[in-house]
């Protein structure tokens, strides 16, 4: 397998509506902080995460972002700059220590 997701990012006006939901219909449990779900909820059945985050002022609501997992770093990087010469791939700051790029 080339890739995989590995994490999906929402956001949403109910956000903490939408957390008990996934958790109560999809049996998915809490992950990460939980002291901060004043500011995000965090659920996942162990292989893939979901974070819900309130919508802010300004900002849509829906996808937000998501993550993959790839085998080979440089060539999904190759394959990106291939198909996708416009997208820029960034390192993520050292304060979010669980996303690489």
């Amino acid at each position: 397998m080339f890739a995989k997701l590995n994490h999906l990012a929402i956001t949403t006006d109910q956000y903490t509506l939408l957390g008990m939901f996934y958790r109560a219909f999809f049996g998915l449990k809490t992950s990460g902080v939980t002291e901060r779900e004043q500011s995000a909820i965090s659920v996942g059945d162990g292989y893939v995460g979901m974070t819900l985050i309130p919508r802010r002022a300004g900002r849509r609501g829906g996808l937000d972002h998501f993550g993959i997992e790839v085998e080979d770093f440089d060539a999904a990087c190759g394959r990106i700059a291939e198909k996708y010469p416009d997208i820029e791939v960034v390192k993520r700051p050292s304060n979010r220590p669980f996303a690489s790029y």
